[in-house]
């Protein structure tokens, strides 16, 4: 279920032109949603200590060589809404909670947000750190519990494989340095889970991933 509620943030950022998020909570329909390739992972910290953790994982990204990285924000309040013309709106869709009733997916808006982005070989963004969430949210005239309050946590996703110009080789690589990344989440303990559709997490095989990497562009790019 976590993957699903992953890949419902990619609705959120494909609606960011024409409707703005902003509240503490906002519904939309799970029907449609698309089920592309990407990894999927989930961080915990505790609140505490989650501005310094994300600092250190900073550190460490800057060392695996990305295209691009940039500086650590910390957002409080208001900030991690989305504004009109937002730079960081992408990164703050990433940043939200999810809460499930029935047929809508209720994204939780965070009370503070500490983290950084990275841009990969094949010219996507890697956003990742930790959100910190409200107690409590209203939703259909009814006052909810926010079970994810009690930890500073990120539920989300990198897509690694992407069509068009960028090659194989430039998938490939984009691939392995966010599981480094991942990795070195892992070491700082905050790394809970990761799911790899290439299974390329617990068995990395580059050579069998560089031919299925070019399999999976055609038929991404045949579509």
């Amino acid at each position: 279920m976590w993957v699903f509620l992953c890949e419902c943030i990619t609705v959120f950022v494909t609606c960011i032109q024409r409707d703005q998020i902003t509240g503490n909570s906002m519904a939309i329909s799970i029907q449609g949603i698309s089920n592309s390739p990407a990894v999927h992972f989930t961080l915990r910290s505790s609140i505490m200590e989650s501005r310094s953790v994300t600092q250190s994982l900073h550190k460490l990204a800057s060392r695996i060589g990305f295209e691009e990285i940039t500086p650590p924000v910390v957002l409080q309040g208001d900030e991690c809404s989305v504004q009109e013309e937002d730079p960081l709106a992408a990164y703050k869709v990433h940043a939200r909670g999810f809460f499930v009733q029935g047929s809508d997916i209720i994204s939780l808006l965070p009370s503070e947000i500490s983290g950084f982005s990275v841009r990969l070989k094949n010219g996507n963004l890697f956003h990742i750190g930790l959100s910190c969430f409200y107690p409590s949210f209203e939703y259909g005239g009814r006052s909810y519990i926010n079970r994810l309050a009690y930890a500073s946590q990120w539920r989300s996703y990198v897509k690694t494989v992407k069509c068009g110009d960028t090659g194989t080789l430039q998938c490939v690589e984009s691939h392995f340095k966010s599981l480094m990344l991942l990795r070195e989440a892992e070491r700082l303990g905050i790394l809970m889970q990761v799911h790899d559709p290439y299974g390329q997490w617990s068995n990395p095989d580059r050579r069998t991933f560089e031919f299925c990497c070019g399999k999976e562009n055609q038929l991404i790019c045949s579509h």
